[in-house]
């Protein structure tokens, strides 16, 4: 995961295409990989999890939890 400054949010690059395997190909699978990223080094792991179910945002909440899987 990217964060905007272009310095790897803590994912390897293969955890990133793990985590949404149709990012290279589908511009709205990167931007919630952007996303999910931004809530996690803002609000930690639980904060975008709850960030995510409160706003029903269910791409950006699976790339949550595919970095929450590349990281536990």
């Amino acid at each position: 995961m990217t964060s905007v400054n272009g310095k790897n949010a803590g994912r390897s690059n293969s955890a990133v295409a793990n985590s949404t395997p149709e990012s290279d190909s589908d511009p709205q699978f990167r931007h919630a990989d952007q996303l999910a990223s931004e809530l996690i080094r803002h609000l930690g792991l639980k904060g975008a999890e709850r960030t995510c179910r409160e706003n029903h945002w269910s791409g950006v909440l699976a790339a949550v939890k595919a970095y929450s899987k590349e990281t536990h």
